[in-house]
């Protein structure tokens, strides 16, 4: 909501990942396309050298699991912005920082 409200014409999108579901849905999810390890957010907005900024939000001592990693270097490669978030004050300066870079 703090993204839409200060910057509305940002294009935000969730990806939901992550979460608990039943079998049917989660072969339908997959063979949509859902692909395990992409982060939670991402923001369509080239800034520099990048071409969007995805954000993993994490609790307090989560864990990144194999598939993140190696879905965040992937995106690191292709020129994303990938940043790990553990709160929302995180959440709020890695966007702030990532948009102030032009």
């Amino acid at each position: 909501m703090w993204l839409r409200a200060f910057y509305p014409d940002l294009i935000v999108a969730a990806i939901p990942n992550g979460g608990t579901r039943k079998a049917r849905e989660a072969i339908k999810l997959k063979a949509e396309g859902v692909l395990a390890g992409m982060p939670d957010l991402f923001i369509a907005e080239i800034v520099g050298n990048f071409h969007g900024l995805f954000i993993e939000m994490k609790s307090e001592g989560g864990v990144l699991s194999q598939e993140q990693k190696k879905i965040h270097a992937q995106l690191l490669l292709r020129g994303y912005a990938v940043q790990v978030c553990r709160s929302f004050e995180e959440g709020k300066i890695a966007v702030e920082k990532y948009l102030a870079i032009a």
